[in-house]
């Protein structure tokens, strides 16, 4: 029971990291975007606060944290397929990011080979001459 609170503010505090992103996403697309996407990134927003308010006792059970988990990602994936448009090096990334973190084993290497895949990523970008 002492592990679970650990488990509850890492778990969180990634969730607000997320959150902010989205949001970023979503506020500063050059387009606008659809109702629809507000709507899921509004629906992310209180599901945090779901998650603070839910009893530190349930995230002794690992299956809470993967099923939130593979829901992000789906949330996420959506949004970045209509914010990209038919370009999906982003989704891309996000899976490449998500399958290199897994392997990292901790939050401090996770956000370590977030952070590389990202520069490599925009490194790519940059010297294939586009925006």
């Amino acid at each position: 029971m002492a592990n679970a609170q650990p488990v509850r503010s890492t778990f969180f505090m990634l969730r607000v990291a997320l959150s902010i992103l989205m949001l970023a996403l979503l506020v500063f697309h050059p387009q606008g975007v659809s109702s629809f996407l507000w709507v899921l990134g509004a629906a992310y927003l209180a599901s945090n606060l779901i998650i603070v308010a839910l009893p530190t006792v349930w995230f002794e059970d690992p299956r809470l944290t993967y099923s939130v988990f593979l829901l992000d990602l789906g949330g996420f994936s959506i949004i970045l397929y209509f914010v990209s448009g038919s370009r999906t090096e982003s989704i891309l990334l996000l899976y490449l990011t998500v399958l290199l973190a897994s392997l990292g084993e901790t939050v401090g290497k996770s956000i370590v080979i977030a952070v590389a895949t990202s520069v490599l990523y925009f490194w790519l970008r940059l010297s294939q001459g586009e925006n």
